[in-house]
């Protein structure tokens, strides 16, 4: 008899509040960075990144000042912010940009215990992002840039500025990557920011409008043996396929020196990124606050160990609606339970390119066990495709 579960992808939706992602900023007072890279608080601390003491909060007519974006007041007069703003009343954006007549300023705060990469795509030498401390706080630090309009090529940042023109206005757009490492995406950690610049189409102030708007750049496809989507449940030892396909807003998300050696030998400027490589995978499912891992995918090569759920990975060729090629991912699987009745997710890198990535030649590695993670608390980010197994 089959063992009836539930197959579930875990993907991080848009976004429009910054992301804090503890395994890139940490947490504070003792605080453990989860598998999700949330915070778990120890007791007594609460916050996204366990930054306030539950006995110091302090409420209604003990509060002397008001606190701004869903700010918690503690010490009578201080406010602790959520992750998406700061200030000493929570006033601010972390994300934002400005938006002058001949130049934009973007800006992304992030605690001082950063390790992560904040850079734009595609990125360029000269094109980059700023960092200093912050004056008035202590626990974050600024990452500024600061660019022309011109898409000259005297403008190190042309590549990275998107101009769209209308009948009433025109719109400059700059894509940001907040990531562990440049030029890999992984939904459970990376984000990726679009930052928008509107101007009337006359002499006046520009405004800003969907300053922090979030998006990613892969789509996920679930075909069954013919290759159509799946439309309903599927039992243990089924084969079934994973797309991975580059969105038309992937952007050019590749080191920059492959996109300089690419344009080298084609005159057509690269808009988007058309392929794209697994570099990672595994599959996880949560039981009683414990994560169980299976990893399937290291360093774009199937594990030995498997072998017997990972039947293929290849790369397939199609065309996007305005006729470009794109290069997709395709996974071939055999379903399987990790934990039970538990819902199984997947977690990725990917690497992206201009056309096909380069293939990676595979050698048998050793066998890797799945482990076990302890976890109080999780959130799922975003709905996904249910398969009932």
């Amino acid at each position: 008899m089959n063992i009836l579960t539930k197959l579930t992808v875990f993907l991080l939706m848009c976004s429009v509040t910054a992301k804090y992602n503890c395994k890139m900023d940490g947490c504070q007072n003792g605080g453990n960075c989860t598998y999700f890279g949330n915070c778990e608080c120890t007791h007594g601390f609460v916050g996204y990144d366990c930054g306030v003491q539950m006995a110091l909060r302090s409420f209604g007519p003990s509060c002397s000042i008001k606190c701004m974006n869903g700010g918690t007041c503690y010490n009578t007069n201080m406010c602790y912010c959520t992750e998406s703003f700061h200030g000493n009343r929570c006033q601010y954006q972390k994300e934002n940009v400005q938006c002058g007549l001949e130049g934009i300023q973007i800006t992304i705060m992030t605690s001082t215990k950063f390790q992560g990469e904040i850079t734009t795509k595609p990125n360029s030498t000269g094109c980059q992002f700023r960092s200093f401390l912050t004056s008035n706080s202590t626990s974050l630090r600024s990452f500024r840039l600061i660019t022309p309009l011109s898409l000259q090529t005297t403008n190190p940042c042309h590549r990275a500025i998107n101009r769209t023109v209308t009948p009433d206005k025109v719109t400059y757009s700059i894509d940001v990557a907040v990531s562990e490492k440049e030029g890999v995406y992984n939904p459970l950690r990376d984000r990726i920011v679009n930052f928008k610049c509107v101007y009337p189409r006359r002499i006046g102030e520009g405004t800003t409008q969907d300053n922090t708007q979030s998006y990613t750049p892969v789509e996920l496809l679930y075909l069954n043996t013919r290759l159509q989507p799946l439309t309903q449940g599927v039992q243990e030892g089924d084969v079934f396929f994973i797309d991975f396909t580059p969105t038309t807003e992937s952007g050019n998300i590749f080191e920059p020196e492959s996109y300089c050696n690419y344009q080298r030998k084609h005159t057509n400027k690269v808009k988007g990124s058309n392929g794209l490589q697994v570099m990672s995978m595994e599959a996880f499912s949560v039981h009683n606050g414990k994560v169980t891992t299976f990893k399937m995918i290291e360093k774009g090569c199937i594990l030995p160990t498997a072998e017997s759920r990972v039947k293929s990975m290849n790369v397939v060729e199609g065309k996007r609606p305005n006729g470009d090629r794109i290069f997709k991912t395709r996974i071939e699987m055999t379903a399987f339970s990790l934990y039970g009745n538990s819902y199984l997710h997947f977690n990725y890198d990917l690497k992206f390119c201009p056309e096909a990535c380069p293939e990676i030649r595979c050698v048998k590695r050793q066998r890797v066990q799945p482990t076990q993670h302890h976890q109080q608390n999780f959130h799922f980010g975003g709905p996904g495709l249910n398969i009932v197994i």
